[in-house]
This record gives C-alpha cells, sequence and structure tokens, in this order.
C-alpha cells in the first residue's frame, strides 16, 4: 500500500485516528496530517492521541475503533506485536524518522522512514503531503517542529521561505513543550489549539501563550546548579547529572546544556519516576551516537529500553538495573 492511495481511499465514513509523539515536532507532524485528512476526504480526523514509541495497552485497544490509522514521530514497526494488532481492523500509515528497524512487511500498512539527513517528522509531513494538496497556510506549522526538534541545520532551506524569525517560531515550540511539561494531557488540548489557526499571531493572548512562567523558573534553577550536582568525566567527554523537580523539565534542560554549555561532550540527564529512570541524552558534534550508546546500555536488561536519533535520544531503566546501566555508560564511552 503506498500512501498516495491510503489518501485516495480515505472516505467520510471511515474512522481516522492519528497518533503522534508528544513534543513540538510530534504535534506539529500530527496537525499537518490532520490538515491533509481533512483535504482528502471533507471531513476533520475522529480523534487523536499523543503516544511514545512503545504504546500502552490503553492506546491499542482505544485504536480499535478506527479503521484508518495514522502514526507521525513513532517508530512503531520495532514493535511487531503491536503493529499487527492494529492492521486487523485498520489500514496503518507511519511516517517517523528515528532509528530505522527491520519493516514489517503488511499488505495495509504503509512505512515512510527517513533517518538520515536529520529530517524531522514534521518536515517529513509537509514534503509528503504539500505534493497532494495545498498546504501552504501551514507550512510554518512545520518550522516550529523542525526547529523544536533541533533540526533547523539541514532544513534551512523550508525555514529561509517563511517571513517568521528563528526566534519567533522558537518561542512557539517552546510553548507547545511547556504544554506537556506542566501537565501531559495539555499536549492534546495544543493539537486541538494549533489545528484551528492559520497563523502564528492567532496565538497571541490563548492559553498556551500564558505557560511557562513557573517552567521557566524551574529550568533556570536547574541550569544554575548543575555543576553542582552533575558528574563530570572530562577525559570520557561525559557529563551525568539527575534531577528532581515537580515538572518534566528534563528535554528542555538537556537540550540548553548541551547547546550552550557542552557541545563536544556527551550529554546525559535523568530522573527517577516511580520505579523507572527515565533518561536523555544529547550530542552535539556528532562523535558519539546517542541513540546506539543507550541501546547498548539497556541491551538485556528486562523493563529497559533506549533509542531515538544519533544527536538525541532517550531511554526507560527500571531502577534495579539502573547501577548496571550506568556502569555500562561509563564503560562505552
Amino acid at each position: 500500500m503506498k500512501l498516495k492511495d491510503f489518501m485516495n481511499n480515505l472516505k467520510k465514513e471511515d474512522r481516522v485516528a492519528i497518533v503522534y509523539h508528544p513534543d513540538s515536532d510530534g504535534l506539529c507532524a500530527g496537525v499537518i496530517s490532520a490538515h491533509a485528512v481533512k483535504l482528502a476526504r471533507g471531513k476533520p480526523i475522529d480523534a487523536h492521541r499523543n503516544s511514545f514509541q512503545r504504546m500502552s495497552s490503553k492506546t491499542v485497544k482505544w485504536l480499535r475503533k478506527f479503521n484508518k490509522v495514522i502514526f507521525v514521530d513513532l517508530g512503531i514497526e520495532k514493535n511487531k506485536d503491536q503493529v499487527k494488532d492494529i492492521t486487523k481492523h485498520a489500514d496503518l500509515v507511519c511516517i517517523d524518522h528515528h532509528k530505522i528497524f527491520p519493516i514489517p512487511k503488511i499488505k495495509n500498512a504503509y512505512f515512510y522512514r527517513k533517518a538520515e539527513p536529520y529530517c524531522p517528522a514534521s518536515r517529513m509531513t509537509w514534503d509528503l503531503f504539500s505534493k497532494m494538496y495545498n498546504l501552504e497556510k501551514y507550512k510554518w506549522i512545520s518550522a516550529v517542529g523542525i526547529i523544536g526538534d533541533m533540526g533547523e541545520k539541514h532544513n534551512q532551506d523550508l525555514l529561509k521561505e517563511l517571513p517568521y524569525s528563528f526566534e519567533e517560531l522558537f518561542k512557539i515550540s517552546e510553548q507547545i513543550e511547556f504544554s506537556y511539561i506542566s501537565k501531559p494531557c495539555k499536549i492534546e488540548r495544543a493539537f486541538d489549539l494549533f489545528l484551528s489557526i492559520n497563523k502564528p499571531s492567532e496565538l497571541k493572548n490563548t492559553w498556551i501563550s500564558k505557560l511557562g512562567k513557573e517552567i521557566k523558573k524551574e529550568i533556570q534553577h536547574w541550569r544554575n546548579i548543575h555543576k553542582e550536582k552533575a558528574e563530570f568525566y572530562p577525559k570520557k567527554e561525559l557529563v551525568l547529572l539527575e534531577i528532581k523537580s515537580k515538572y518534566r523539565i528534563k528535554s528542555s534542560l538537556i537540550n540548553y546544556l548541551s547547546i550552550n554549555n557542552y557541545p563536544k561532550q556527551t550529554v546525559i540527564v535523568y530522573h527517577l519516576k516511580n520505579s523507572q529512570y527515565l533518561v536523555s541524552a544529547r550530542r552535539q558534534d556528532g562523535k558519539v551516537a546517542v541513540n546506539d550508546l543507550l541501546e547498548k546500555a539497556c541491551k538485556g536488561l528486562e523493563g529497559c529500553e533506549g533509542g531515538g536519533h544519533a544527536p538525541a535520544a532517550g531511554a526507560k531503566v527500571t531502577k534495579k538495573y539502573f547501577p548496571v546501566f550506568k556502569k555500562r555508560i561509563l564503560e562505552l564511552v
């Protein structure tokens, strides 16, 4: 099945859902896809939901209500059992830019994957769907996702076509991140907001524009004290930092530290949630592929998994295995 066939065969009576990664790139890719679906069948999508790479059982069950499903910014081919479950009742499209795993050969599933050069999902969906439909007024949404995923270096062609500054678009991507940081369910509220507007100025004085005062203060606090709390391994070009915060600031904090403080070092930030460590890793100069690093550190550890992109990746590590995970990191770099 090809993407064009999937879109051309959409009917008003179909039940269409979009599933996206809960960050600015995933949301923007999802919104662009939703606009394309509306133009394809003359009716909006029926529902949307955020998810991580390994979907929860609730999400898989929820998807049984739909017969057409689009995944963006999620490399779901790794989870073959879940893909097979979904394709029993739905045609499936997956558009993603994470590390590519073997693609399952399923008649009613279409996988569009592009890991290199770095091409965020918001750019991929723009390139694919703007060839089929007139989405020009939503190009800025793709740019927001690109910047939010630190993909501006390889996507200058699209960014230069827009009348908006980097700072303006970065601020919008930050607001999307803050919506999830403040409360995960707000990312879906943000999706609805972005789906309802045509230009950045329409975000002025909306609820999302007012987010972030306390969150920014918390991020700044950790920027200020991180040198006191971090573990530094100069010979290994490695920085490890455990944080404790009521907000989900890990990704925003590590992006800042990696770009501004340690662009030539591997930076790993982690925090404990219940009985699991949530880990983020970054490396700006490309010397270490942090997706491979985390995958190797998690290998064979029950309930642990890692992956993502070469410059930016994440992992979930069961608390009892964290000492083993950390030891492996020190050995691997």
